[in-house]
């Protein structure tokens, strides 16, 4: 079953719980950027972070407790790029993201 995210929303500047900092830059230089996605209209949503720079990983969790994991790619050099997630409860999603 395939879910649209709608909007998603990157929050790579503010954390959005100031109290942890999930998502630090590393001495490397390795990318991670905050994810914050409604899913749908009924509420739910997603928390997590994703790695990489041009494409990687992703992990988070819904508002309901599922965990989910997947990878991410950037598409092309207009801005999209497409993320495949799979969570523990059985939702699977296919993403188009602009940034």
């Amino acid at each position: 079953m395939f879910l649209r995210l709608l909007p998603p929303l990157l929050v790579a500047a503010t954390p959005v719980f100031a109290e942890v900092d999930l998502c630090p830059m590393t001495d490397d230089g390795a990318n991670c950027v905050r994810i914050l996605a409604c899913i749908g209209e009924q509420g739910r949503w997603f928390h997590g972070r994703a790695f990489g720079r041009g494409e990687g990983t992703l992990a988070g969790v819904v508002n309901d407790g599922a965990t989910c994991a997947g990878d991410w790619t950037s598409r092309n050099a207009f801005g999209t790029g497409q993320a495949n997630v799979v969570c523990d409860d059985g939702m699977s999603a296919t993403v188009i993201y602009f940034y």
